[in-house]
């Protein structure tokens, strides 16, 4: 891409959209709806007396990590996410890991005309919180769609979010329609899950061509029935093609 500054504002729309449901009595305790309430720069999502679901969609300050440190803030990532009996599933900022965000978009080279940037650690790249596309709730779901930008600077890139018997996990489901479907993933024992896109070999992002990256999450109870699982996908891809 030889002049940014003419065709960033050509690139595709990137957009986080979320929809969490209750599937049975036991997901969470009795209560008339799910609510969205507005915090310090988050949405949380509530059933009952029970805060499942957070989206810090501004910048947050991390004050534990050293002023010089490009790590030391964060912003347009979920944390927190509970489980079906209420456990916490993700992490934020980790002593020994404080560039990791619960769920967030974590590629760790991107390279614009010829030069590298990490995304992951936020040192010139990053990205900002732009306007809610949907914020809906009722008493059987609720969703939540937001449109972030990219930065390089001040200049916008391109726009668009415990064990035991009783534990819950998170499934990632990948959309056919993936580039290089199926990806290849990172994986590590304590929990860490990712798509391995672009992974290790770089990939062009060119004005006028968007590439979609199109994603479930399930939460499910203890370890998955593979039929289940198998259904649960079979669901999803029938949605794509509503």
């Amino acid at each position: 891409m030889n002049n940014p500054t003419n065709h960033w504002s050509n690139l595709s729309c990137l957009a986080i959209v979320l929809v969490l449901g209750v599937h049975s009595a036991q997901v969470a305790p009795a209560a008339d709806s799910f609510q969205w309430h507005e915090g310090e720069g988050t949405r949380t999502l509530r059933f009952g007396d029970v805060e499942w679901f957070t989206y810090q969609y501004l910048t947050r300050t991390f004050k534990k990590v050293p002023h010089d440190d490009t790590r030391r803030t964060r912003g347009c990532y979920i944390h927190t996410l509970r489980g079906l009996d209420g456990e916490i599933l993700t992490h934020d900022a980790p002593n020994d890991h404080v560039h990791h965000h619960g769920i967030f978009w974590a590629w760790p080279h991107v390279k614009i005309d010829g030069v590298e940037h990490r995304l992951r650690e936020r040192p010139d790249i990053f990205q900002k919180f732009e306007k809610w596309l949907e914020l809906d709730a009722d008493e059987n779901r609720a969703t939540l769609a937001v449109q972030n930008g990219w930065y390089l600077g001040d200049r916008k890139l391109t726009t668009s979010i415990p064990d035991g018997p009783n534990r819950s996990g998170v499934a990632i489901m990948v959309s056919p329609g993936h580039p290089d479907y199926p990806p290849t993933w990172l994986t590590r024992c304590y929990g860490a899950l990712c798509v391995g896109w672009p992974g290790v070999e770089e990939q062009t992002l060119s004005p006028g061509k968007p590439v979609t990256l199109a994603y479930r999450f399930r939460i499910h109870r203890g370890e998955p029935n593979v039929r289940e699982m198998t259904e649960t996908y079979e669901h999803y891809l029938n949605s794509l093609s509503e």
